[in-house]
């Protein structure tokens, strides 16, 4: 019993449309790359600014919520004494 051998070559069917399609989708890839590493190389040096700044305002914004805290009960107070005040008087319009 003989079976017959296909070469290789004649098995693989190539499509010259197919490796067009490809080849343009990879340099269409790449170009969007190339434009995407630029501007973010543009905007690394802000970053890089904005982030240093971030270092010090967060120390600062830290210690005015502490002082915001101690003081939210006084505040309470006062409007508690202005929510009596304008209970008293006829002439008072605030919303409470």
């Amino acid at each position: 019993m003989q079976t017959e051998f296909v070469p290789l070559q004649e098995q693989i069917r190539t499509n010259t449309g197919t490796y067009i399609c490809v080849g343009c989708l990879l340099i269409t890839h790449l170009i969007l790359m190339i434009v995407l590493v630029t501007s973010v190389a543009v905007i690394a040096p802000e970053v890089k600014t904005t982030l240093s700044d971030v270092q010090v305002i967060m120390p600062e914004m830290r210690r005015s919520l502490l002082e915001l805290g101690q003081m939210i009960p006084e505040i309470k107070t006062g409007m508690n004494i202005l929510s009596q005040l304008c209970t008293n008087s006829e002439t008072c319009h605030v919303k409470l």
